[in-house]
């Protein structure tokens, strides 16, 4: 998205940095904002999950088609106020995709295991898709602004879908409208715990709790900071590392690599056989993953012809986006069945887990300056 609005910033450097910089800093801020701010146990109690997902499809479209109308309408506009104006639509989107996420993941929580691991595999589906349909699209303005319609349109779908579909569901009505036990006398409620237990699932919860987040990591910061490793590690190396390696004719497999590997490792979570329900070998399995920052490094910098061959390359980013989507998804499934955590507080430990999430990709993007040293 950033690369629709270049031209109209191209020339225009704020504190010695251009476009690229400060829409990828705006974007990460506002994301990372929003989901300190949800994990409130004020906001969550104040904010149901339904209202967080209508708010968040809105300004996410309200972004998307606001980014392409910066292209087309600012084009004689003073390029300082066309980066401000582009700017705030990009904070739109990260604001918009914070609340949405979070909302999706608190939902998730509060249900089964399964639905965080089924919220897993359609986010790595979706990182495929939309490769899938910018290969042929290419960068070109049409192709920008056709992706930036396509996200408005279906991230606006959200509304309809949760207002005259899923949120009459007496399972989900009240996860989705926590109001609806106090004004119903708990009737919604009971059917939703009914309906839970009879299908082998723990009793249904509202998503209200009385601890404040800080006391809920004092039972939940295993999965959390797991998750957060995880996320970390693969974005110190990924794309920053990897992009970087030769010759450059490999770097759309590899890239292709990773899309469908993570994907496969969010998959296999799912499969009871290869399910590992132990948090303490979930969380060696994500320590370990440690060994890919010198793997990578070496692939890199190193010019001998083993590290320049594409099954090389091509099997150390296998099992590095494997294992990044493998220990990630289980990490979440396990993050709202952790020891300590009552039934109506699993909905905000998915939004804990989405705020490690968040916050491993930003603080592993933010330092992948590191691994460029010496280069």
């Amino acid at each position: 998205m950033a690369v629709f609005v270049q031209g109209v910033c191209k020339d225009v450097e704020w504190l010695g940095e251009g476009w690229g910089g400060w829409s990828a800093r705006s974007y990460s801020i506002a994301i990372n904002l929003i989901f300190i701010l949800t994990t409130s146990r004020t906001v969550s109690e104040k904010m149901p999950l339904a209202f967080r997902m209508h708010l968040g499809s809105i300004l996410t479209a309200v972004g998307a088609l606001g980014l392409m109308g910066s292209d087309l309408f600012l084009r004689d506009v003073d390029n300082n106020n066309a980066m401000a104006v582009a700017l705030f639509f990009i904070i739109l989107i990260g604001a918009g995709g914070s609340f949405l996420q979070g909302a999706i993941l608190g939902l998730a929580g509060a249900l089964h295991a399964r639905t965080i691991s089924a919220f897993m595999v359609g986010q790595g589906l979706a990182g495929v898709l939309t490769g899938i349909i910018g290969m042929p699209l290419g960068d070109s303005r049409i192709a920008m602004a056709v992706v930036h319609v396509l996200l408005a349109l279906m991230t606006l779908a959200v509304v309809p879908i949760i207002c005259c579909g899923v949120g009459n569901n007496p399972l989900l009505k009240p996860l989705l409208y926590p109001e609806v036990q106090n004004t119903n006398g708990g009737n919604e409620r009971e059917v939703a715990s009914r309906m839970m237990q009879s299908s082998g699932q723990d009793s249904c919860a509202t998503p209200h709790s009385g601890r404040s987040a800080p006391q809920l990591m004092v039972n939940a910061w295993p999965m959390v900071c797991t998750v957060f490793f995880t996320f970390f590690v693969t974005f110190l190396v990924f794309p920053s590392v990897a992009v970087m390696w030769q010759p450059v004719e490999h770097i759309k497999l590899v890239m292709a690599t990773f899309q469908f590997m993570d994907v496969a490792g969010r998959a296999f979570a799912e499969v009871k056989m290869f399910r590992i329900d132990s948090e303490c070998k979930v969380m060696a399995c994500a320590a370990l993953r440690i060994v890919f920052i010198p793997l990578f490094m070496v692939l890199q910098r190193e010019e001998a012809e083993w590290a320049r061959m594409l099954s090389v390359k091509v099997a150390s980013m296998a099992l590095f986006a494997f294992t990044s989507g493998y220990v990630s998804t289980l990490a979440m499934m396990l993050g709202p069945l952790q020891d300590g955590i009552r039934d109506e507080e699993r909905s905000r430990i998915g939004s804990l887990l989405g705020f490690g999430t968040v916050h491993g990709i930003f603080w592993g993007s933010m330092l992948s300056v590191l691994t460029q040293i010496g280069v």
